[in-house]
């Protein structure tokens, strides 16, 4: 059985689009190496590497966790 992994889109401080990569355990297990200024960009990498098994959800301050349709 293979793992399930969630990209998280979130905002950093410095108002630049990134992902976390989280296993099912809830654990990191990777991360952006750099921000980017646009949403459609940092979603369109996401979904060239994860995998069909993968979920993405953005991650917004103050709101709950939303899914996102691919």
């Amino acid at each position: 059985m293979s793992t399930k992994y969630t990209y998280e889109l979130y905002l950093d401080a410095g108002n630049e689009w990134r992902y976390r990569l989280i296993s099912e355990n809830g654990n990191n297990v990777g991360s952006s190496g750099e921000g980017y200024k646009n949403f459609a960009d940092v979603f369109a990498l996401v979904n060239k590497i994860k995998g069909p098994d993968s979920d993405v959800k953005v991650i917004n301050e103050g709101s709950s966790k939303q899914f996102l349709q691919d």
